[in-house]
């Protein structure tokens, strides 16, 4: 990975202008897409998000950054799954500057600093608007200082990408075949991949992350019935939930409502 360049940062900062920071968290899978000129990082606190720029995707999960350059007007969109909430911080950057950062960065801590720069910049304390650049460079510095190896084979990868799509499309009816068509795999050599790496054939994994997500439902939305949530999720019927459910974690969802009171 490329250090960053060397720039003083009193007269030659990367960057012109922080344009905005927030943190975005949503109880349902949702996008929005802009066009717009600005460079943004997303640092994910949980779950998956995809970011896409004019055509190209890039995911990331929790505890990842994502840079994406931005010198002209791009389409942007951004995909979240039920589970999923970032920050973000975006920002103007001088015409030819050189980042020196890699476009995911895997394992990167910085949710404090991200934490920290929000808080600055939304606070009307002199002290705390002129730690803004001195936070900014910080994370530019974290990233750029990473050391990332690559030890995936593209197997790994295939099936990382099976895994991302399951996770950001829990509430739809997943099909092998589906994921057959996206990992390029027959049906035998998909499950034994998954098995390989996750410890499950694929059809277990897709119903594990189904029952996880309606236990968490149960608990974020107590409102909603059985039927509801096995509707939510592309399940059969509320029957078949429940059988789920008990199969998992060894008590129906009766008892587990009854355990949360």
């Amino acid at each position: 990975m490329s250090e960053l360049h060397e720039f003083d940062i009193f007269t030659r900062s990367p960057i012109r202008k922080i344009r905005n920071t927030g943190y975005y968290k949503q109880k349902n899978g949702w996008e929005w897409e802009s066009r717009c000129d600005y460079s943004c990082f997303y640092c994910v606190d949980k779950g998956i998000i995809t970011v896409t720029v004019n055509g190209k995707s890039q995911h990331a999960h929790s505890g990842d950054v994502i840079l994406i350059r931005s010198q002209d007007a791009e389409a942007k969109l951004c995909a979240c799954g039920g589970d999923a909430a970032y920050y973000f911080l975006s920002f103007y950057c001088n015409e030819g500057a050189e980042l020196g950062i890699d476009t995911v960065s895997r394992g990167a801590d910085l949710l404090s600093a991200f934490k920290e720069f929000r808080r600055s910049y939304y606070s009307e304390a002199p002290l705390y608007r002129m730690k803004i650049a001195e936070l900014f460079l910080s994370i530019l510095h974290h990233l750029a200082s990473l050391k990332i190896t690559v030890d995936e084979s593209s197997s790994d990868i295939k099936v990382r990408a099976a895994v991302e799509y399951i996770n950001t499309n829990y509430y739809k009816k997943i099909t092998i075949d589906e994921l057959c068509r996206i990992t390029n795999y027959s049906k035998a050599h998909l499950r034994r991949l998954f098995i390989k790496h996750h410890g499950v054939p694929p059809m277990e994994y897709i119903v594990s992350k189904k029952i996880t997500i309606a236990k968490d439902m149960l608990i974020d939305a107590p409102e909603m019935t059985v039927d509801e949530i096995a509707d939510s999720l592309s399940l059969c019927s509320s029957s078949y939930l429940c059988k789920l459910f008990k199969k998992h974690y060894g008590m129906t969802i009766l008892q587990y409502k009854k355990g949360l009171k």
